[in-house]
């Protein structure tokens, strides 16, 4: 874990921005790691909007690539599969909750891992993934921190 670092991918609706705390930690992990790896995907994003414009400025510091605006939902997972092939990316970790793990659920191979992390800290009380866990084989579970990573596969 502390040799390679995935991606962090990032769905945000601009709806529910994230507060300042969330900027902070991407560039304390940026700083860390030597790498700005955070790839932002921007939903109900407004131009005239000028708090859009500085979260947009904002991602654009702890982002190795500009922030990707999606003008239509249903284009999401085009755009962000579009992205990580332009990038050659194969290996990419995705925080989001259920409308994130449908999506890739659709597209997942037979090789592809599922990584769980279950957190006892910093997350308000919200929607559980619907993710079929006991359908995949547990692969590895660590604690690391107050996270457990677990992962799942075929």
């Amino acid at each position: 874990l502390s040799e390679y670092q995935p991606f962090r991918v990032f769905v945000l609706s601009l709806k529910r921005i994230p507060d300042q705390g969330f900027f902070q930690k991407q560039k304390l992990l940026s700083e860390k790691l030597k790498s700005k790896k955070s790839l932002f995907f921007l939903l109900d994003f407004e131009e005239n909007n000028s708090s859009h414009k500085n979260l947009y400025a904002k991602m654009q510091e702890v982002s190795s690539e500009l922030p990707v605006i999606v003008s239509d939902r249903s284009e999401l997972s085009d755009v962000m599969f579009s992205t990580f092939s332009h990038l050659s990316l194969n290996t990419i970790l995705v925080e989001g909750g259920n409308l994130l793990y449908r999506m890739f659920a659709e597209r997942l191979n037979k090789e592809d891992l599922i990584y769980f992390i279950r957190t006892e800290s910093s997350i308000a009380a919200g929607i559980s993934p619907d993710i079929d866990l006991l359908s995949k084989k547990k692969i590895y579970e660590k604690k690391i921190d107050t996270d457990t990573w677990e992962v799942y596969g075929e």
